[in-house]
């Protein structure tokens, strides 16, 4: 049998369905120590058939702009009608600009995040190599919030 060229038969046809399988045997895994609380698993990566396995799921490591926002909004909505209750983001971004805490162009876009953020299921202000706290942005932005 081929594993390249038409007709082959490999791996790519069972790729997406990866975090279905991992997802599962965590929650198997989590039942077999107790059944008296909810398994609650967190997963960037998803198939069809994972909110059975108590999922929730973020859309990754994403970048801080208006783009990947945008991209976040279209995401939840479709996990939302794809039957996946539970949906998030890296509110504000995971990788951010050095200078976000002053930048007004990143405290609008942080800001109009967080508001979206609020109608999500779970809300997580989260970022790499950041200190995330309202605190420490601009008073405009902590006023707005």
């Amino acid at each position: 049998m081929s594993i390249s060229g038409p007709g082959a038969v490999g791996g790519k046809q069972y790729a997406n369905a990866y975090p279905l399988h991992v997802c599962k045997t965590v929650y198997e895994g989590w039942r077999a120590v107790t059944s008296a609380k909810r398994a609650c698993i967190f997963s960037r990566s998803s198939f069809a058939g994972n909110q059975r396995f108590g999922v929730m799921n973020w859309n990754g490591d994403i970048g801080a702009d208006w783009g990947w926002f945008g991209k976040s909004i279209r995401a939840g909505l479709n996990f939302g009608m794809a039957g996946m209750p539970y949906w998030t983001t890296d509110i504000g971004g995971f990788f951010r600009p050095g200078n976000s805490y002053s930048d007004a162009n990143y405290n609008e876009l942080l800001t109009r995040w967080i508001e979206y953020g609020a109608f999500c299921p779970l809300f997580r202000l989260h970022g790499y190599e950041t200190n995330t706290e309202i605190w420490n942005f601009t008073t405009a932005t902590q006023n707005a919030l």
